[in-house]
């Protein structure tokens, strides 16, 4: 093959790429974004020394248990990244049947957090406005 010519295509298509139609969505979607790898990265910082823990354990313990523990902590692991879906970002929103140990994940909290926090946008804007209304008369 010359090193000039562009490799042809395999027909594989690119990921759609969400539509960000306003800078909150993306903003939003950055900031989730970086809280889930920091939380992933909490969850390396803890699950390397367990692991450790849990080899020397399974090393005193012997026989048929052997490895038993580390597995466990290994499944700890996995289940924690289904959970947490790092790369995850859900331009359409998650169904509304997503519950927060099932297929909705961290994703729950995430939207719980944001309607909280738009709930208290809200009621401070609407204070505001009284207010000012308030001082007009």
């Amino acid at each position: 093959m010359d090193a000039t010519q562009p490799p042809e295509p395999r027909g594989e298509q690119l990921p759609a790429v969400p539509p960000y139609a306003s800078r909150w969505k993306l903003v939003r979607d950055l900031a989730v974004f970086e809280g889930k790898l920091a939380l992933d990265g909490l969850k390396d910082i803890v699950l390397a020394p367990l692991a450790l823990l849990a080899a020397i354990g399974d090393l005193l313990l012997g026989g048929k248990r052997r490895g038993l523990l580390l597995t466990k902590v290994a499944r700890l692991g996995e289940r924690f990244e289904g959970w947490l879906s790092l790369y995850s970002i859900r331009p359409g929103g998650r169904p509304e049947s997503a519950d927060l140990l099932g297929d909705g994940g961290s994703d729950v909290i995430v939207d719980y957090l944001e309607s909280q926090a738009l709930e208290i946008h809200r009621s401070l804007k609407g204070r505001r406005e009284k207010r000012r209304k308030e001082e007009q008369e």
